[in-house]
């Protein structure tokens, strides 16, 4: 009698890791203020972020709700 060969299956390739899962864009990570930008242009585009995803002045950050936020910085 011959030899007799088992069949086995060859391993899986190996799957990458997954990756960690993002922070929903649905909240911002922190609250932030006014102060915390060094210009209104940083301020506003924060602002602008929040107010695209549909979330509105999350941080409030436009006091008197003109759609401009925190006037009192520097341009």
């Amino acid at each position: 009698m011959g030899l007799r060969r088992v069949w086995t299956p060859s391993p899986e390739p190996a799957q990458p890791a997954p990756s960690k899962p993002k922070p929903s864009p649905s909240r911002p990570p922190r609250d932030l203020d006014c102060k915390d930008f060094r210009t209104q242009r940083e301020a506003q585009a924060e602002y602008n972020y929040w107010k695209n995803k549909g979330l509105g002045d999350v941080h409030d950050l436009d006091g008197d709700n003109d759609g401009k936020a925190c006037e009192s910085l520097p341009r």
